[in-house]
């Protein structure tokens, strides 16, 4: 958001850590569609929210365009219009995490129960096995 000259190259590393992101947010969602819809009837679930999402996408790509925001000072920074819509999103999608902490999935494996599968033996002792 606060890119320089000196700073672009900072652009790419966030660019990788969000298509991470954002890809893996999309197969938890769409794997959260498939686990939810009755097993004769997956293909009409995934076939609407893939409709869905992508209406979604569109009509918000459409509203950022008409509703930019008027370049503004931040403190000591001068903001261009994209940098503040940048702003607003990020705000707005941090946000929407919060949502995510009722959800619970009891045949869901946690993370480290992920690596002692790949590490094995190299597991560190330091972590509680609650795999």
């Amino acid at each position: 958001m606060f890119a320089t000259k000196s700073s672009y190259w900072f652009i790419f590393i966030e660019a990788v850590g969000a298509g991470a992101a954002f890809a893996g947010s999309e197969l938890i969602l769409r794997n959260f569609v498939l686990s939810i819809a009755p097993p004769e009837n997956r293909q009409i679930y995934s076939g609407v929210f893939g409709a869905f999402t992508g209406i979604a996408m569109t009509i918000t790509m459409l509203l950022s365009g008409i509703f930019i925001p008027k370049p503004m000072e931040f403190f000591f920074l001068h903001l261009e219009p994209e940098q503040v819509l940048f702003g607003i999103t990020g705000f707005a999608r941090w946000t929407a995490t919060f949502s995510l902490n009722w959800i619970s999935e009891p045949d869901a494996i946690t993370f480290k129960g992920i690596l002692k599968h790949f590490l094995g033996e190299k597991f560190p002792k330091i972590f509680k096995d609650d795999s």
